[in-house]
């Protein structure tokens, strides 16, 4: 963790997939080793080591740090043991003999053509608050260190996936900005067990790319995570000899067709990103859905061009923990199939995923829900009860010009501590401050509303 620059907010899922790429982590038969290294986490947490700068609506932690004085202490230790080198401003020099890991700024990417690092197995690069990313050609130089496991330079330095990096036979982490084409020689890197490829900074401006994944991605038999801001399709595996049975997470993947070869390739997937941009009067099999009987996330972004040309029927397995689902624009009657998973903690409907004036719930529905947000929506009677929700802790509301109040309900649910609301409807406003005197009435101090415009606020 003393790699990490001053005041670094660590995400968590990244911290997570360095430490199992550098194989910390012990396996168990009970948890993956994702689980376990949570738990080390936590433990660090406990222990003080550790601090806690933002949590899940499901309480798990998603951004990290650690204070000054303790990066201090990893700093020294790791300098000591020759654990981690890190370089800030100066040039590395030739003699990085015994150094097992690299930490450095994007600035100095270039000067890795004065060092032969054959014990060095991890890069990680980072870039100086409000620098623009810095063009290099490193790739090139990549063959003096045949024994990376980890190489990390996302929003660094160009990178032009040249045939350099799918030589480190050892690589276990590759992420990398904005490249168009995922060469069919990835599959040369047998060991990879992450792939990420970031739209970078300086590609934002372009709108939203694709990357295309070769059908070679298949290959890849140690693949836990594959994550891009948006994936071409899946190429067809019609050819592909064995499933990727470790594979966990899969995201974001563009116009993704469910069928059953796809079902029987990725059968472990615990986290799936989708997006419909456009019809193609094609069945995408959407009710296989329910066939990923380990499924815990699932994210599914429906674009207004997609609804001109045909409806999405989707089917939901009941192990799912997260829902988020934009412009899906179905009748709130429909809410059923989502409203009684039995496992669903954290529910987000954006961009009219429903649609229609009235929202009626009923006893049974909602009996794990913890989180609930609505972004743009069109609702305008949302009748409920405060068992209906019993076990909600957040509440959030962002864009609903057409509600006149939260219902009396949520004042009188005990576990509930936030409601989240921007101040674009007033009634809405005096609704939520409303409901905060009756918790306060019973008792509830820690209930808080915030309120703010909806631009500022962000990580939901």
């Amino acid at each position: 963790m003393g790699g990490f620059p001053e005041d670094y907010e660590i995400h968590v899922w990244k911290l997570i997939k360095l430490w199992v790429a550098e194989g910390f982590i012990k396996s168990s038969e009970s948890k993956s080793f994702e689980e376990e290294a949570e738990e080390y986490l936590e433990d660090l947490v406990k222990r003080s080591l550790v601090l806690v700068t933002k949590r899940k609506p499901n309480g798990k932690i998603k951004i990290c740090g650690i204070h000054d004085l303790v990066r201090d202490l990893c700093i020294r230790k790791a300098e000591e043991e020759k654990f981690l080198h890190r370089s800030v401003g100066e040039m590395l020099h030739e003699n990085m003999k015994y150094q097992h890991r690299i930490s450095i700024m994007h600035f100095n990417l270039n000067s890795l053509h004065n060092m032969y690092g054959s014990t060095i197995h991890a890069i990680i690069c980072f870039q100086c608050r409000d620098s623009a990313p810095a063009h290099s050609q490193y790739c090139s130089l990549l063959r003096n260190f045949r024994m990376l496991k980890i190489l990390d330079v996302v929003n660094s330095a160009r990178v032009d996936l040249l045939p350099e990096v799918f030589e480190l036979f050892h690589l276990r982490y590759l992420a990398v900005d904005y490249s168009t084409q995922i060469p069919a020689s990835i599959s040369n890197l047998k060991n990879l067990q992450t792939l990420i490829v970031h739209q970078g900074k300086r590609f934002k401006s372009y709108g939203p790319m694709m990357i295309f994944l070769p059908y070679n991605i298949w290959m890849i038999p140690q693949l836990r995570h594959l994550v891009s801001f948006v994936f071409d399709h899946l190429p067809d595996p019609h050819r592909a000899i064995s499933p990727l049975e470790n594979l966990q997470t899969l995201s974001e993947v563009r116009d993704f067709r469910c069928t059953e070869k796809i079902l029987k390739m990725i059968p472990n997937l615990k986290k799936l990103g989708i997006s419909y941009f456009r019809g193609k009067n094609q069945d995408y099999q959407l009710d296989n859905l329910l066939r990923f009987h380990q499924l815990e996330r699932l994210k599914v972004k429906i674009y207004p061009a997609f609804l001109f040309r045909q409806k999405l029927n989707l089917a939901f397995p009941p192990s799912l923990k997260k829902l988020t689902l934009s412009g899906w624009q179905r009748p709130w009657e429909d809410m059923g199939i989502v409203s009684l998973l039995p496992n669903l903690e954290v529910l987000k409907l954006r961009d009219y995923a429903f649609r229609g004036y009235k929202w009626e719930t009923s006893e049974e529905e909602f009996r794990c829900l913890k989180f609930l947000l609505l972004d743009k929506s069109d609702l305008q009677h949302w009748i409920t009860e405060s068992s209906h929700f019993p076990n909600l802790k957040c509440l959030v509301l962002y864009r609903c010009w057409c509600l006149k109040e939260i219902p009396d309900g949520f004042g009188e649910i005990p576990t509930l501590e936030l409601i989240k609301i921007d101040d674009g409807n007033i009634s809405l406003v005096d609704s939520a401050r409303q409901i905060q005197e009756v918790q306060q009435d019973w008792g509830n101090d820690a209930f808080q509303v915030l309120i703010g415009r909806y631009n500022t606020f962000t990580g939901h």
